[in-house]
């Protein structure tokens, strides 16, 4: 299942990302899904990974900070924010 969020239905959309996220994802960091390499299972458009990986990888109702890593992809430069492809895995 692929899930692109724009920037403006970050917040709104994040609950629904909560439930449909696996353990490891792989995201898709540019301004058109198109421009990503690769296999990808969520675009966050040119939202940064860790920032994105902080509020999906939180437990829901825990004061705890975000456990995750953000292991960087290929990537490139080019349209708004360039293009790259990154794995998270939430833990």
């Amino acid at each position: 299942m692929k899930l692109t969020l724009a920037s403006t239905d970050f917040g709104v959309a994040l609950s629904f990302c909560l439930s449909a996220l696996a353990q490891t994802t792989t995201v898709c960091v540019a301004d058109q899904a198109a421009r990503c390499p690769g296999k990808f299972d969520v675009h966050i458009g040119c939202t940064d990974a860790s920032a994105w990986a902080s509020s999906v990888c939180k437990i829901q109702g825990s004061s705890e900070p975000a456990k995750f890593q953000v292991i960087p992809g290929a990537g490139g430069s080019g349209g708004q924010c360039g293009y790259r492809v990154a794995t998270v895995v939430c833990r």
